[in-house]
């Protein structure tokens, strides 16, 4: 993983983290944040809504941790970050575990449905996802021991040597979140809790006030410049494009947020696009067979949807060199039980891009899901990736037994596969 000279950050997808916890007295500005130095003034602090610092248990021999702030120090507009550094987001917390590779409650549904085995596994996984965030000697033996292979250096912050927290900041209604890793009360397994923290905290006791306190890792935008053209053997494939703006500037093109809609497009033979769980905002807009041929016509000079044999030779090229990692964007296929080391997220930094669709391939092409056009059957450990070429082919990218793979299928216009929605990659001609 790398890292500055001082070893004071480790960067994560493109987030730079701090590898200690937050031990300044000042906001951003300069004012000062009062420290509270027992329980009675940190209820003081709190109660009247004003920010304040402490050590944990309001001792000083443990400074080494860091301080620890109240809800109104995190969320106080002044800041407690300086260059670039704030206060990570519930969203920034969870992808620094995915991209060690924790699978959180909520992906259950798209990587081993009712397997017997999954919940075995998956508790396997996420101990060892969350021991690369800890520091080695400072942990519990056991599930609680840390090997520290992400350089995150995350310390424990109780007595049992089992926990570590840190304060979240989502500007939503001016509450703040904590984020907790350690183990769950009902067994002996390591998880990760979220809670948003309530701002009506007049009448709690002081232990509930203390909820509301809890350890800063800040976090930055890496200024990592990633290229939006791939160049390959001549061939300029690109990353981003504004192919959203041509779809929707094109009354040719019909945009579909339901999966009736979506089924009488098929049934019509009408171009039409949607976007993965209708997400306008992170994702590429998915095609149907039918806007292949058209979109080709209205592309503009210079520009062309990638066919199979584009695809073909992109892999054949990668691959002959040993260098087929650089097709895939590691930190979203780090999930789904496909685990790259950090060395390997960091080297594929400037990549060519393939994100995942999930454990899973395409059976039913007809239905909606809900979130997807189609359903779909699991994979076990492995992922799959599919686009759509110029010549009517799908291409499909997988990962089974750590082997990356490219598969071609030609679609006819009378194949159920025309429903499917799916991305196109451009190229420069």
């Amino acid at each position: 993983m790398k890292q500055n000279v001082n070893k004071t950050t480790v960067r994560f997808g493109n987030l730079e983290w701090a590898t200690t916890n937050l031990e300044t007295c000042y906001f951003s500005n300069g004012d000062f944040i009062p420290l509270a130095t027992s329980k009675e003034e940190f209820v003081k602090y709190s109660k009247n809504s004003l920010p304040c610092r402490h050590f944990l248990d309001f001792n000083d021999q443990k400074m080494n941790l860091g301080f620890m702030y109240n809800e109104f120090a995190v969320k106080d507009s002044r800041g407690l970050g300086k260059d670039g550094f704030r206060v990570p987001t519930e969203n920034e917390w969870k992808q620094i575990f995915q991209i060690s590779g924790y699978l959180f409650e909520e992906d259950e549904s798209h990587l081993w449905g009712s397997t017997g085995n999954y919940n075995q596994t998956r508790k396997k996984n996420n101990i060892e996802a969350l021991k690369n965030l800890k520091a080695s000697k400072a942990w519990k033996t056991g599930n609680h021991k840390g090997t520290n292979k992400t350089f995150f250096s995350a310390l424990p912050t109780n007595e049992e040597l089992t926990v570590c927290s840190w304060a979240t900041n989502n500007f939503i209604e001016r509450t703040s979140g904590c984020i907790s890793m350690g183990s769950n009360p009902n067994n002996r397994q390591i998880e990760v809790y979220f809670q948003t923290n309530d701002h009506s905290i007049n009448k709690k006791s002081f232990k509930q006030l203390l909820s509301n306190s809890a350890f800063v890792r800040l976090v930055r935008v890496s200024d990592q410049n990633k290229q939006s053209v791939f160049e390959i053997e001549g061939k300029h494939w690109e990353k981003d494009s504004s192919l959203l703006d041509l779809l929707k500037n094109n009354e040719r093109f019909h945009y579909i947020d339901n999966k009736h809609n979506w089924a009488e497009a098929k049934k019509n033979g009408k171009p039409a696009y949607c976007f993965y769980n209708n997400n306008l905002t992170e994702s590429a807009p998915l095609l149907n067979w039918h806007s292949i041929k058209d979109l080709s016509k209205k592309l503009p000079n210079g520009i062309k949807i990638a066919n199979s044999n584009d695809y073909l030779d992109l892999f054949n090229s990668l691959t002959k060199d040993g260098n087929e990692l650089r097709l895939l964007d590691v930190f979203h296929w780090n999930k789904y039980f496909i685990h790259f080391s950090l060395d390997e997220i960091e080297i594929n930094s400037n990549n060519f891009g393939i994100q995942p669709l999930g454990c899973r391939i395409p059976k039913y092409i007809t239905h909606w899901e809900g979130e997807a056009l189609y359903s779909y059957e699991f994979t076990g450990k492995g992922t799959y990736a599919i686009f759509w070429t110029a010549d009517s082919y799908l291409a499909s990218f997988s990962i089974k037994e750590s082997k990356i793979s490219l598969k071609l299928v030609n679609i006819k216009s009378d194949s159920e596969e025309t429903g499917m929605g799916c991305p196109i990659i451009l190229l420069k001609k």
